[in-house]
């Protein structure tokens, strides 16, 4: 039982006049104590020191092994970037004489022979060819991985016209315009490799674009700061610029924004949308990485100033989500890319200067 009084207070006044009232006993047992343990005994002692050291050995041992691993996983990488591109350099030589031999019999003894032959050496020329270009992309996806990057500040706007020096001639074809909301900001990446990340991007935009009749086809390039993954509290680190490539085309089902960013992957049967390989966007998904950075897919395509990020699709609700399945002035429900360049990359107005 607490018999004293609040050591705050040690004088009371009550009908027997000023008392004095030292402080509880309780209460200076519960202010000794409060937060401390019991003094540990020698034994306790030498428990906690082993298990100190047995703690300290083994994350020792799993830093070591994860730094094996880690050098094991760079070393089998780069061999199968070698192999890769030995294999397809090697391959093509054989195929090169595959393709010129069906070509000198229908040229030597095209006249006698017939229709069926013809046709069958006509498919032989053109399914060697079809493999050539495989190789080729196969070639080109494994230097991606040798080459070393040259990062220099960039006017984002610049490597944007650049692109469309390859790019403008297969969206005009497909009447698809280029919209640049705001003037785009400088960015610190590889000249050349961020030309190729925008050319094939915008050469998909016009690729699937949408269906005649859907109304105006358009694609949009803009860059929006977004918060890069992995800071010291768990919420993320500094600010990065996301550039974002979207369009009101036909779209690409969320369920397959996996698989279009694997080698060799098409939605389309290969002579639909323009052919192609599905080289594209493996491509552009390397260059990113290789930056330092990472690429995410959103469809349908919305426009960035509400936010977005990986894991922030609109949802049905969603005021940003463009009504039904069509896109903002029309078209399809469209596809946003996503790409940041690295943490290092550190967005800069336009204007501000190399």
């Amino acid at each position: 039982r607490e018999w004293a009084a609040d050591p705050a207070r040690p004088v009371r006044t009550g009908p027997g006049g000023e008392r004095l009232t030292p402080r509880g006993s309780a209460a200076v047992h519960r202010a000794t104590v409060r937060g401390r343990s019991m003094p540990w005994s020698t034994a306790q002692r030498v428990v906690a020191g082993e298990l100190w050291r047995e703690m300290s050995g083994l994350l020792s041992r799993q830093m070591v092994e994860l730094e094996a691993r880690n050098t094991e996983l760079a070393r089998t990488n780069e061999d199968l970037d070698s192999f890769a591109h030995a294999a397809a350099h090697d391959l093509k030589e054989p195929l090169r004489g595959i393709s010129n031999a069906a070509a000198f019999i229908v040229e030597d003894a095209g006249a006698v022979l017939d229709d069926t032959s013809l046709r069958r050496l006509t498919t032989v020329r053109r399914l060697a060819e079809r493999m050539d270009g495989l190789l080729d992309s196969l070639l080109h996806f494994s230097r991606l991985g040798q080459v070393g990057l040259e990062r220099e500040e960039l006017s984002l706007d610049e490597v944007v016209d650049d692109a469309l020096l390859v790019a403008g001639g297969r969206l005009a074809e497909q009447g698809v315009t280029v919209v640049r909301p705001a003037p785009l900001p400088w960015v610190r990446a590889d000249r050349e490799r961020l030309r190729e990340v925008l050319e094939n991007l915008l050469v998909n935009a016009a690729k699937y674009a949408a269906d005649e009749g859907t109304g105006e086809r358009q694609v949009w390039v803009e860059a929006v700061p977004v918060a890069e993954p992995g800071g010291e509290d768990g919420k993320g680190g500094g600010p990065v610029t996301a550039v974002v490539v979207r369009d009101n085309g036909i779209g690409i089902p969320p369920g397959q924004h996996e698989d279009v960013l694997q080698l060799f992957r098409r939605l389309h049967r290969r002579e639909e949308r323009g052919g192609g390989s599905g080289v594209g966007l493996a491509v552009v998904k390397r260059i990113v990485e290789r930056h330092g950075g990472r690429l995410w897919l959103e469809s349908p395509a919305v426009a960035p100033d509400g936010g977005g990020g990986p894991g922030d699709d609109p949802g049905p609700g969603d005021d940003r989500r463009p009504d039904g399945d069509r896109g903002p002035d029309g078209g399809g429900p469209g596809t946003a890319v996503w790409f940041t360049l690295g943490a290092t990359d550190t967005p800069r107005l336009p204007g501000a200067g190399a």
